[in-house]
């Protein structure tokens, strides 16, 4: 389709209902032409009303002015395009199972056949997986099991495994009608409507939660923020935590080129963000408290780490990283942790002129310093045990 041709465009714009000229013969004229799937006639009605009709001529497009068998082309191709959609769910309403009125005439009934409804094509939807750093594809289609009358099923398949979610087949019905005969679905697919998104949605989030259990990652597109917890930045060179970080945000982008952020860093006294200026050196682990899981942000020598002006000066932006899941093992860190969650927790509940705010400011920075101090205490003692396990007695 060329930029000069909007079909909608035209429609809404010859739609409107203030003209002193009446055009509803032409737009009559044009209506029966799409009913009888006759693009040329449609686009010869819609062109006879523009040229015709000088009060419209200034806000109709450009391309409509002019006689074109170029723009007769894409008009049919978009015209049979929206066609061949709902003509489709047209043909799955044929035949017998629970009748659902015709709007466009009450007399009339549609069927469901649900011989067909598994041949209904989709377009996939995909997941992000932390193990191959990939969008990985699910197919979606429709199922009938033999044995159950009363429900159609919504499938998502992501390599072996066939993720499943059940509507009741009179839900399914009245949306496939609504697909059929309205204006406003008419270049709607089965997989955008609400019903089948909402419902395999559900399906697909409990999977993604039980693939966690086994170590497997996968995100859906958009954005997702690990607030439940705190991140600590640890040091691979010093084998030491040098610093805090309150949340974890991803954004996964359906090119696949994500990005994530560490907000709000708690950094040593006499050290600021420069110290990360070697970011491969570091790795961001964020301890999940919900969850009861790690999740560890290791930053890749090709990518670019800044700190957007749209963000907050104490947040970083990683633009290219890996990010692994295990089970929290350590338990000796999860009390502290737990322990700055809940200060972070009070301070949040209470308003800086509050006469607690001081107290609540000091747990919170003492709390994360405990942390840090844990941390350089273990590594000093792991210094020690490493050069006396090295003396030969």
């Amino acid at each position: 389709m060329g930029d000069d041709l909007d079909l909608s465009e035209l429609l809404v714009t010859l739609s409107d209902g203030n003209r002193s000229v009446d055009i509803t013969p032409g737009l009559e004229a044009h209506a029966e032409a799409v009913s009888r799937s006759d693009p040329n006639s449609a686009f010869k009605a819609l062109q006879s009303i523009a040229l015709n009709n000088t009060e419209l001529a200034e806000n109709l497009p450009a391309a409509f002015r002019i006689p074109s068998d170029q723009l007769l082309m894409s008009y049919a191709v978009e015209l049979s395009g929206l066609l061949s959609i709902q003509q489709h769910y047209k043909e799955i309403l044929e035949v017998l199972h629970m009748p659902i009125p015709n709007p466009h005439n009450p007399n009339e009934m549609d069927y469901i056949d649900y011989s067909i409804v598994n041949k209904t094509v989709m377009n996939p939807d995909y997941l992000f997986s932390c193990e191959t750093m990939r969008l990985q594809k699910m197919d979606l289609s429709l199922e009938i099991e033999p044995n159950d009358e009363e429900n159609i099923y919504f499938v998502a398949k992501l390599s072996d495994t066939k993720i499943k979610a059940k509507t009741s087949r009179e839900q399914f019905e009245q949306l496939m009608s609504d697909l059929a005969h309205k204006t406003e679905n008419k270049n709607k697919r089965i997989e955008q409507t609400d019903l089948f998104r909402n419902t395999l949605g559900e399906a697909i989030d409990l999977h993604i939660e039980g693939q966690k259990q086994v170590g497997n990652l996968y995100f859906k597109i958009g954005n997702k923020a690990f607030v439940g917890g705190l991140g600590i930045i640890w040091d691979r060179e010093k084998n030491e935590d040098i610093g805090i970080f309150e949340s974890l945000e991803i954004e996964v982008k359906d090119s696949g080129s994500n990005r994530y952020i560490v907000h709000d860093l708690t950094l040593p006294i006499g050290n600021d963000k420069t110290i990360l200026s070697n970011l491969e050196r570091y790795e961001f682990i964020f301890y999940n408290l919900d969850e009861k899981l790690l999740y560890t942000l290791s930053a890749s020598a090709q990518g670019s780490t800044s700190f957007p002006s749209e963000l907050a000066s104490h947040s970083l932006q990683l633009n290219a990283a890996s990010l692994y899941l295990d089970k929290i093992v350590d338990l000796s860190e999860v009390d502290l942790i737990a322990k700055a969650v809940e200060s972070r927790n009070n301070l949040k509940s209470v308003e800086s002129n509050d006469p607690f705010y001081a107290d609540y400011k000091d747990t919170f920075a003492s709390d994360r310093h405990a942390i840090l101090r844990l941390s350089k205490q273990k590594a000093e003692q792991e210094k020690v045990q490493s050069i006396f396990s090295d003396i030969e007695f």
